[in-house]
C-alpha cells in the first residue's frame, strides 16, 4: 500500500468521552514498536494498557484496557526504527511488493523525521545561520537560555543575572518603565506564573 505522502502526519491527538476506549490510528505504520501512545503525556505500554490492529503498511486502531476518563488527552504518534530490512540482490528479479514495501518504510522515516524537526526551535529559512551549539554541560546546568544581542548565539545566566536586567514593565504587570525583572517578581509573588512573566519581560 503505497503511503500519501499529502497526508501522512505521523501524530494525532484525541480528547476522550468519559469511558472512551477505541481511538483510530489514521497513519499507516508496519511494527507494533512504530506506535506509541501517550494519556495526558504518559506514555502507555502496549497489551498492558492497550491493544493495536492493523499495521503491516496500513492504518489501525488502539483500543484501552481501562476507559479514559472525560477530557484525557490521548496521543498516538509514530517512530519508524531507520534501518533497512530487505536487500535486493545484483541480477536477481525485484519484488515489487518487497520494493513498494521499502519505499513506503522510507517514507514514513522521513516523515516521522519531518515532524519532529518541525516541533523544534528553528531558525527561519531566510536567516543567515547563527552559531546554535549550547554551552557545555557544566556551564549550562541550573541556569536560563539567553540568546547574544550581537550574533544570536545561545547564552546561559543565572536567575541573578536575569533579574538585575532593566525593562519597561507595564503597570499592569507590577512595575512601571525602567522596572527590573527581579522587582517585577516580587511584585508579582513567587507563583510559578509570576516566575515565567518575570522571566518573560527579562
Amino acid at each position: 500500500m503505497a503511503i500519501n505522502v499529502a497526508d501522512n502526519t505521523p501524530r494525532v491527538n484525541y480528547t476522550a468521552t468519559a469511558g472512551q476506549t477505541l481511538f483510530t490510528v489514521p497513519f499507516e505504520f508496519f511494527e507494533e514498536s512504530d506506535v506509541n501512545v501517550y494519556i495526558n503525556g504518559a506514555l502507555k505500554t502496549i497489551n498492558t494498557d492497550y491493544t493495536l490492529t492493523g499495521g503491516n503498511g496500513s492504518t489501525g486502531s488502539i483500543t484501552l484496557e481501562l476507559g479514559a476518563t472525560l477530557a484525557d488527552v490521548i496521543s498516538i504518534t509514530r517512530d519508524v526504527t531507520i534501518e533497512r530490512t530487505t536487500d535486493f540482490t545484483e541480477g536477481q528479479p525485484i519484488s515489487r511488493s518487497a520494493l513498494n514495501e521499502q519505499l513506503d518504510i522510507i517514507t514514513a522515516q522521513i516523515s516521522d523525521i519531518d515532524d519532529k524537526a518541525s516541533r523544534s526551535l528553528q531558525l527561519s529559512d531566510y536567516e543567515v545561520i547563527a552559531p546554535l551549539t549550547l554551552p557545555e554541560l557544566s556551564e549550562r546546568k541550573g541556569k536560563y537560555l539567553l540568546f547574544s544581542e550581537t550574533d544570536g548565539a545561545p547564552q546561559v545566566a543565572s536567575i541573578g543575572a536575569i533579574g538585575a536586567i532593566t525593562v519597561p514593565v507595564p503597570v499592569s504587570q507590577g512595575g512601571t518603565a525602567g522596572t527590573t525583572a527581579e522587582t517585577a517578581r516580587t511584585n508579582l509573588g513567587t507563583t510559578e506564573e509570576a516566575e515565567v512573566l518575570a522571566l518573560a519581560l527579562s
